[in-house]
C-alpha cells in the first residue's frame, strides 16, 4: 500500500490543492493527515470541507485541541491566542462537531499517527524529546513506525536497541530497515519551517518499506495576500517565505 501522510496544513488552501494534486498523480492508495489542518492561514474552513470531500481521517492537532478544549488557547502567545480565536470563530458548526470527535492518534497499516509525540500527545515536540524519552516511547505501542507533525520540519529517527539516531532526511526515498523503529516527522503542508518554502509531505510505502518525501510548489503569494486581507497578523504570512509588500 502506498500511504500519504500529511500535516500541518493551516488553513493554507493553495498548499492543499498542491498537494493534493502531487498525490493524486503518484498513484497514492489512502491519505492521512495528522492535524494542524486549521490555524494560521486564512481558509481554516476550506480546508476542512476539503479533507472532508476526499475522506481524509485526521488526529487532532495542538490547534483543533484549542477548538475542542478551549482551555488550551492559552498554550499560545497573546498575539497568536487572540488571531486564533477569531479564526476558529469562523468554523462551522459541522466543523466543530468532526473536530470535536478527532482523537490523539491512530493506528492503523501497522503504523501509528499522532500530531506531536507518541503515544498520543498533540503538544510535545520532537525536539524536547531526549533520546531516553524517544526510546521509551517506542516500549509503550506495538508498532514500529510511528509518523507525526508538528514541529514543521522534517526529521528522520531510527530506533535500535538502546540507541536513537537522527538520520538524514530531506527530498528523496529512505528505506526504513525492518528490524529497526522509526519516528517519521512528514513536515508541514502549509507552512514548512526549514527553510526552503515548498509544501512537504510522505509517502510510505509498505510493500518495499520505504519513505518518499516530495516537495511542491504552490502559489505562495497568495497565500500570503489571503492572510493580510483577512486582517491576521503580517508575520503569519511572512513565515510562508514570501516577501510581504503592504
Amino acid at each position: 500500500m502506498r500511504l500519504a501522510v500529511i500535516a500541518d496544513t493551516h488553513g493554507n488552501m493553495e498548499a492543499f490543492r498542491s498537494v493534493l494534486a502531487d498525490i493524486d498523480a503518484a498513484a497514492v492508495d489512502r491519505i492521512v493527515s495528522l492535524g494542524d489542518n486549521i490555524g494560521y492561514g486564512a481558509e481554516s474552513e476550506q480546508v476542512m470541507a476539503l479533507i472532508r470531500e476526499r475522506g481524509i481521517p485526521s488526529v487532532l492537532g495542538n490547534h483543533e485541541l484549542a477548538v475542542k478544549s478551549p482551555r488550551f488557547y492559552r498554550w499560545f502567545n497573546p498575539q497568536v491566542r487572540s488571531t486564533l480565536k477569531t479564526i476558529f470563530s469562523g468554523l462551522s458548526e459541522r466543523t466543530v462537531t468532526e473536530i470535536r470527535g478527532m482523537e490523539p492518534s491512530r493506528v492503523q497499516w501497522g503504523c501509528r499517527f499522532v500530531h506531536g509525540f507518541p503515544p498520543r500527545s498533540p503538544v510535545l515536540y520532537l525536539h524536547q524529546m531526549s533520546e531516553r524519552k524517544i526510546r521509551r516511547a517506542f516500549d509503550r505501542i506495538d508498532e514500529t513506525r510511528c509518523f507525526i507533525g508538528h514541529t514543521h520540519d522534517l526529521a528522520l529517527v531510527c530506533v535500535t536497541g538502546d540507541a536513537a539516531a537522527l538520520l538524514p532526511f530531506t527530498r528523496g526515498t529512505f528505506a526504513l530497515g525492518a528490524d529497526r523503529k522509526y519516528l517519521v516527522n512528514v513536515g508541514a503542508v502549509g507552512q514548512p519551517r526549514d527553510g526552503d518554502n515548498r509544501a512537504k509531505y510522505v509517502i510510505w510505502d509498505s510493500a518495499l518499506s520505504s519513505v518518499e518525501v516530495r516537495f511542491v510548489r504552490y502559489d505562495i503569494e497568495t497565500a500570503a495576500r489571503k492572510i493580510l486581507d483577512a486582517g491576521y497578523p503580517e508575520n503569519f504570512a511572512a513565515r510562508l517565505g514570501y516577501p510581504i509588500r503592504l
